[in-house]
């Protein structure tokens, strides 16, 4: 199995899954049966290659088929029999790398459970946290690992940049093992938030200077040549540099107003609110360091949001976007040029998002918003439609590293396509401005025809060299690497994809929202005009004449004429709107366009709301309607006493009113008995309420009694047993009285007794000595 292991780990590294699955076919057809390395090496190419699900199935495959192998140098579970350090460890990294926090920590608990984690384990996890904002998970695996004993300078550098982020920054710096570039991290951030202790700012900006140069003296001295290496510290004495700068300019720094511009949304399996996400981001940049947190939060979360979308500051200028900011060199250098214009940095990773807000502190824009994580997710969620004039993508990472990648179509996850362009385009306003830069031709081609398959919503996309103009943008993260000899030759191909989004959808989809709007806006005034039809049958139900019947039953039908008009009109608007958006659809949109989708739904959600009206109607008419039957049936009962229910019911069906009974008999003591027949039902009726409310008053006043029956029962059982007590005390008495009297004439008794015994030996003793003498 070596050749074929060997394959396998090319294949991991240059991330080129068909080929690893073709080299895994070949293994089972031939024959073969695969080892722990060979499983090792494809679930590690499958990490690299972003197919979690892919890497799980090989391991669920690997626990089935490896079987119990003891190598002396490993350690072995006996509960799944094979040395799996290495595959755990990757679907650990894989995990934390793609977000699934649950999963990440139930298998470095299983890990830990079985002692079998490591410091790399730990690390891959902590790195995942950096990576996601994390912070609670990671304080609480990293106290969990140091208690095993398993923690290394790999978990405390990454647990030191954790900490320092969440504004710990002297208890990262009080960690041993640090490197330069982790201490010049923690170095920079305390130069931000240890507010006016300059001095301990200025003791660790020292000591990571120091460290620096010893890393760069030890590289020298072993005659290594990492050119990563030299940038890195390259990069940390940049970072230096620009904190000595801000703590040497004496300018104090508030932070606590660059938590509202701070918007990152961590990745969720749970039902979040769009507001706790975003207050779990800021836990990991120092939300707990400052004082009352809760208040802070409920206090800060509307000055940040509006609606639960980001506040537009100039609605007229609208917000420049980046996606895919990275280290933030290019938009603070674009923002500190016009500081009245709005931008939003858009990054997936946390530590970035964490990094362009230290500095924006720094440096001094306080212009720029910052919108974490998966941008497909976020930018929908916390952008306001037709908001964004111009969107920037600078240099974007390809999908794939390799051109056999290319060929597989096995690149991994991947950004910039049709699906991300047409939610990019929901956000734009008309004529907004696109614009790709990357050194990739292959890519951009790609990323232009990604934007072709979007018929109608995208105009004038072209691909070009990028001009002189262009090439005298800021410098980055990767053109200073570049630049420092990593790679030679990445600046020779420079090109852009710009495009303007479609004026025509965009008006359309525009003015059918205005539309909608002032649907529902009538809807909602036509539901108040329902609310009067109850009045009127509450009207119908204080009324005794006929003529106020009458006018009560005129007043309803109007009402429910002008409402059964106003509901037919919306309707013929609803129908219009769908037939529109069909139409559209025919000419501009896919079928499975965002836009298409949006206006499918409105009308949909119009008509629903369309067909509660109906039915609220519906039931304010059969109320009426049975509320009139019943005060029909009520006054033919007053004309005709004799009647029985089934005549009255007979009559109501044939349309008989009381006028026309009335009319028949043509008597008018009758109708004055009516008359007063009517006056008296409404005394009765009044004296009803009046014995409902005595009834309701002798209830209380029963209940009251009864709960006053029930302590007049105890306090005469407390009567009685307090009799029941004297009495047994007072034949107690009379008890001990006798047996004190008896005991007196006993001890009487018994004293004269020995008065006469002690007599007796006296005279005794007395003629005794008589008779002697």
């Amino acid at each position: 199995m070596m050749p074929f292991n060997k394959k396998l780990a090319k294949a991991a590294e240059r991330k080129e899954l068909g080929s690893a699955l073709g080299i895994m076919s070949s293994i089972k057809k031939a024959g073969g049966r695969p080892d722990k390395h060979t499983y090792a090496n494809i679930i590690n190419t499958c990490v690299r290659c972003d197919n979690i699900t892919k890497a799980e199935e090989f391991l669920a495959e690997m626990r089935d088929t490896v079987g119990l192998s003891v190598v002396s140098h490993y350690r072995i579970s006996l509960v799944m029999g094979f040395k799996r350090k290495v595959p755990m460890t990757t679907m650990l990294k894989g995990y934390a790398s793609e977000g699934m926090r649950s999963k990440a920590q139930g298998l470095l608990g299983e890990m830990m459970e079985k002692t079998i984690a490591n410091d790399r384990s730990v690390s891959a996890f902590l790195r995942g946290c950096l990576r996601h904002g994390w912070y609670e998970a990671a304080v609480s695996a990293y106290e969990k690992a140091c208690e095993e004993g398993i923690v290394e300078d790999g978990c405390r550098n990454v647990y030191a940049k954790i900490l320092s982020l969440a504004g710990r920054s002297s208890d990262a710096f009080a960690l041993n093992g640090l490197t330069g570039s982790t201490l010049a991290s923690v170095s920079t951030t305390m130069a931000v938030t240890t507010g006016d202790d300059k001095k301990a700012a200025e003791a660790a900006i020292k000591r990571a200077e120091a460290k620096l140069n010893e890393e760069e003296r030890s590289m020298k001295s072993d005659g290594l040549k990492n050119k990563f290496g030299d940038h890195l510290i390259a990069e940390a004495r940049r970072d230096l540099n620009a904190a000595k700068k801000f703590l040497a300019s004496d300018t104090s720094v508030n932070v606590k107003p660059s938590f509202a511009r701070f918007l990152y949304l961590p990745k969720s399996t749970e039902d979040q609110s769009t507001e706790s996400r975003i207050v779990e981001g800021w836990k990991a940049i120092g939300l707990e360091q400052i004082d009352d947190v809760k208040e802070f939060a409920s206090s800060t979360l509307p000055k940040a949001l509006d609606h639960g979308k980001l506040k537009i500051t100039e609605e007229s200028r609208g917000i420049c976007l980046e996606v895919g900011t990275g280290s933030g060199d290019w938009i603070l250098s674009r923002a500190k040029r016009d500081w009245s214009q709005q931008w939003v940095a858009s990054e997936f990773k946390f530590d970035r998002c964490a990094s362009i807000r230290q500095k924006c502190l720094l440096e001094g824009p306080r212009n720029v918003h910052i919108i974490g994580g998966d941008a497909r997710e976020c930018l929908p969620m916390l952008l306001p439609s037709s908001c964004v004039s111009e969107v920037h993508i600078n240099f974007p990472e390809p999908p794939v590293w390799h051109d056999a990648c290319a060929r597989e179509g096995t690149g991994g996850d991947h950004l910039l396509t049709c699906d991300f362009f047409e939610i990019l385009h929901g956000l734009c306003r008309g004529s907004c401005v696109l614009r790709v830069v990357s050194d990739n031709e292959q890519y951009l081609t790609t990323v232009r025809s990604e934007i072709g398959k979007l018929l109608g919503l995208w105009d004038s996309v072209e691909l070009r060299e990028l001009t002189a103009d262009d090439e005298s943008e800021p410098s980055s993260y990767f053109d200073r690497m570049w630049k420092r000899g990593h790679r030679s030759s990445r600046c020779r191909s420079l090109g852009t994809v710009t495009g303007r989004s479609s004026q025509r959808a965009r008006r359309e989809m525009e003015h059918f929202l205005e539309r909608k709007g002032d649907l529902l806006s009538s809807m909602e005034g036509l539901r108040k005009e329902i609310g009067s039809l109850e009045r009127c049958r509450e009207a119908l139900a204080t009324t005794t004449t006929h003529a106020g019947v009458e006018s009560v039953v005129a007043a309803f039908e109007d009402a429910r004429s002008y409402t059964m008009r106003q509901i037919h009109e919306f309707k013929a608007q609803i129908q219009r709107e769908s037939d529109a958006t069909e139409e559209l659809a025919r000419i501009h949109y896919q079928e499975n366009s965002v836009d298409l989708r949006a206006r499918r739904s409105g009308c949909l959600m119009l008509m629903h709301e369309l067909r509660k009206l109906m039915g609220l109607l519906y039931g304010e008419v059969e109320g009426f309607r049975h509320d009139l039957r019943e005060h029909r049936k009520n006054q033919l009962a007053i004309a005709l006493p004799h009647a029985s229910d089934e005549e009255i019911e007979d009559a109501l069906d044939r349309g008989v009113g009381l006028q026309q009974v009335l009319n028949k008999r043509s008597s008018a003591g009758r109708v004055e008995k009516l008359q007063d027949l009517q006056d008296q039902r409404s005394d009765i009726m009044k004296l009803e309420r009046s014995v409902a409310e005595v009834q309701e008053m002798m209830s209380t006043l029963a209940l009251l009694i009864d709960r006053q029956g029930g302590l007049l029962e105890n306090i005469e059982f407390d009567v009685v047993n307090a009799k029941y007590t004297a009495d047994k005390t007072y034949r107690t008495l009379v008890d001990t009285r006798r047996n004190q009297r008896r005991a007196q004439l006993w001890m009487l008794g018994c004293g004269f007794c020995c008065f006469i015994i002690i007599a007796l030996i006296v005279l005794l003793l007395v003629l005794l000595f008589g008779r002697r003498l």
